[in-house]
Protein backbone atom coordinates (compact mmCIF):
# COMPACT_ATOMS: atom_id res chain seq x y z
CA UNK A 1 0.00 0.00 0.00
CA UNK A 2 0.81 3.76 -0.70
CA UNK A 3 -0.46 6.67 -0.31
CA UNK A 4 -3.17 6.63 2.68
CA UNK A 5 -1.70 3.18 2.64
CA UNK A 6 -0.49 0.35 5.47
CA UNK A 7 1.69 3.50 7.23
CA UNK A 8 -1.01 5.73 7.45
CA UNK A 9 -4.33 3.28 8.85
CA UNK A 10 -1.47 1.84 11.69
CA UNK A 11 0.41 4.76 12.53
CA UNK A 12 -0.95 8.53 11.65
CA UNK A 13 -4.57 8.26 13.33
CA UNK A 14 -5.54 8.97 16.53
CA UNK A 15 -8.55 6.90 16.75
CA UNK A 16 -9.44 3.75 15.76
CA UNK A 17 -12.68 1.07 16.21
CA UNK A 18 -12.42 -1.05 18.90
CA UNK A 19 -13.39 -4.01 16.67
CA UNK A 20 -10.38 -4.75 13.67
CA UNK A 21 -11.58 -7.41 11.41
CA UNK A 22 -8.64 -9.42 10.01
CA UNK A 23 -7.74 -12.33 7.68
CA UNK A 24 -7.31 -15.19 9.90
CA UNK A 25 -3.01 -16.52 9.06
CA UNK A 26 -4.94 -20.45 9.94
CA UNK A 27 -7.87 -20.35 7.20
CA UNK A 28 -8.40 -17.07 5.49
CA UNK A 29 -11.78 -16.88 6.74
CA UNK A 30 -12.78 -13.56 8.67
CA UNK A 31 -11.04 -12.89 12.72
CA UNK A 32 -12.03 -10.43 14.74
CA UNK A 33 -9.42 -8.49 16.91
CA UNK A 34 -9.94 -6.40 19.58
CA UNK A 35 -8.50 -5.45 23.30
CA UNK A 36 -10.04 -7.32 25.79
CA UNK A 37 -9.50 -3.91 28.31
CA UNK A 38 -11.78 -1.70 25.85
CA UNK A 39 -14.97 -4.78 25.65
CA UNK A 40 -16.97 -2.47 28.12
CA UNK A 41 -15.90 1.26 26.79
CA UNK A 42 -19.25 2.31 25.34
CA UNK A 43 -18.16 3.72 21.45
CA UNK A 44 -17.12 2.35 18.41
CA UNK A 45 -14.12 4.30 18.15
CA UNK A 46 -11.51 5.03 20.53
CA UNK A 47 -8.59 7.20 21.44
CA UNK A 48 -5.61 5.41 20.78
CA UNK A 49 -1.71 7.44 20.31
CA UNK A 50 0.82 5.58 17.95
CA UNK A 51 2.95 4.53 21.13
CA UNK A 52 -0.07 2.10 21.99
CA UNK A 53 0.50 0.46 18.75
CA UNK A 54 3.34 -1.87 20.15
CA UNK A 55 1.65 -2.76 23.35
CA UNK A 56 1.11 -6.98 23.20
CA UNK A 57 -2.57 -6.49 24.32
CA UNK A 58 -4.84 -7.52 21.33
CA UNK A 59 -6.51 -11.12 20.60
CA UNK A 60 -7.95 -12.77 17.45
CA UNK A 61 -10.32 -15.18 17.12
CA UNK A 62 -11.41 -16.86 14.33
CA UNK A 63 -15.05 -17.15 12.92
CA UNK A 64 -14.04 -19.78 10.44
CA UNK A 65 -11.70 -22.25 12.96
CA UNK A 66 -10.52 -22.72 15.87
CA UNK A 67 -7.85 -20.29 15.88
CA UNK A 68 -7.23 -18.26 18.54
CA UNK A 69 -4.19 -15.93 19.28
CA UNK A 70 -3.35 -13.32 22.35
CA UNK A 71 -0.79 -10.55 23.17
CA UNK A 72 -0.43 -9.34 19.09
CA UNK A 73 0.57 -5.77 18.97
CA UNK A 74 -1.70 -3.61 16.96
CA UNK A 75 0.92 -3.27 14.20
CA UNK A 76 1.58 -7.05 14.35
CA UNK A 77 -1.95 -7.96 13.61
CA UNK A 78 -3.02 -9.99 10.50
CA UNK A 79 -3.98 -7.88 7.03
CA UNK A 80 -7.05 -6.68 7.29
CA UNK A 81 -10.41 -8.37 6.07
CA UNK A 82 -11.36 -5.86 4.21
CA UNK A 83 -8.49 -5.21 1.87
CA UNK A 84 -6.69 -5.55 -1.37
CA UNK A 85 -7.87 -4.59 -5.13
CA UNK A 86 -6.01 -2.34 -8.05
CA UNK A 87 -6.39 0.78 -5.87
CA UNK A 88 -5.01 -0.91 -2.07
CA UNK A 89 -9.06 -0.73 -1.07
CA UNK A 90 -8.81 -0.85 3.21
CA UNK A 91 -11.39 -0.73 5.62
CA UNK A 92 -10.80 -1.77 9.66
CA UNK A 93 -13.90 -3.80 9.53
CA UNK A 94 -17.39 -4.18 7.46
CA UNK A 95 -18.92 -1.35 9.30
CA UNK A 96 -16.40 0.81 7.96
CA UNK A 97 -16.63 -0.52 4.57
CA UNK A 98 -20.66 0.22 4.83
CA UNK A 99 -19.55 3.83 5.43
CA UNK A 100 -17.03 4.23 2.69
CA UNK A 101 -19.45 2.42 0.28
CA UNK A 102 -22.17 5.13 1.36
CA UNK A 103 -19.58 8.28 1.42
CA UNK A 104 -18.13 6.97 -2.42
CA UNK A 105 -22.37 6.76 -3.44
CA UNK A 106 -23.18 10.17 -2.40
CA UNK A 107 -25.55 8.70 0.67
CA UNK A 108 -25.11 10.94 3.71
CA UNK A 109 -22.79 9.31 6.17
CA UNK A 110 -23.36 11.88 8.95
CA UNK A 111 -25.04 9.47 11.65
CA UNK A 112 -22.45 6.91 10.75
CA UNK A 113 -19.79 6.22 13.48
CA UNK A 114 -17.39 6.03 11.08
CA UNK A 115 -18.00 9.35 9.37
CA UNK A 116 -15.49 11.35 11.25
CA UNK A 117 -12.91 8.39 9.05
CA UNK A 118 -14.35 9.86 5.74
CA UNK A 119 -11.79 12.43 5.71
CA UNK A 120 -9.63 9.96 4.89
CA UNK A 121 -11.15 8.54 1.94
CA UNK A 122 -8.67 8.20 -0.72
CA UNK A 123 -8.62 11.09 -3.74
CA UNK A 124 -7.95 7.57 -6.06
CA UNK A 125 -11.06 5.66 -4.41
CA UNK A 126 -13.24 9.11 -4.89
CA UNK A 127 -11.78 9.40 -8.85
CA UNK A 128 -12.51 5.48 -9.47
CA UNK A 129 -15.33 5.52 -6.91
CA UNK A 130 -17.48 3.10 -8.91
CA UNK A 131 -14.77 0.42 -9.00
CA UNK A 132 -14.11 0.87 -5.53
CA UNK A 133 -17.88 0.29 -4.90
CA UNK A 134 -17.78 -2.44 -7.06
CA UNK A 135 -14.96 -3.97 -5.12
CA UNK A 136 -16.64 -2.85 -1.52
CA UNK A 137 -19.75 -4.91 -2.84
CA UNK A 138 -17.60 -7.98 -3.52
CA UNK A 139 -16.11 -7.83 -0.25
CA UNK A 140 -19.38 -7.16 1.39
CA UNK A 141 -20.79 -9.98 -0.15
CA UNK A 142 -18.27 -12.48 0.86
CA UNK A 143 -18.03 -11.89 4.08
CA UNK A 144 -22.02 -12.44 4.50
CA UNK A 145 -21.56 -15.70 2.02
CA UNK A 146 -18.80 -16.84 4.53
CA UNK A 147 -20.81 -15.90 7.36
CA UNK A 148 -24.02 -17.54 6.79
Amino acid sequence: MSGSGWSHIRYDHKSRPKIVEVLCPSCGSRAIASKPSEEDRKGTIVADLSPTFRIEDWQIRCTGCAYRKSNLSYKDLPILYFSGGVLDLWAWNADHAECILSYLKGEDTSKNSYHWFMTYVRGDWKKSSSRIVKELDKMLNKRSHFDS
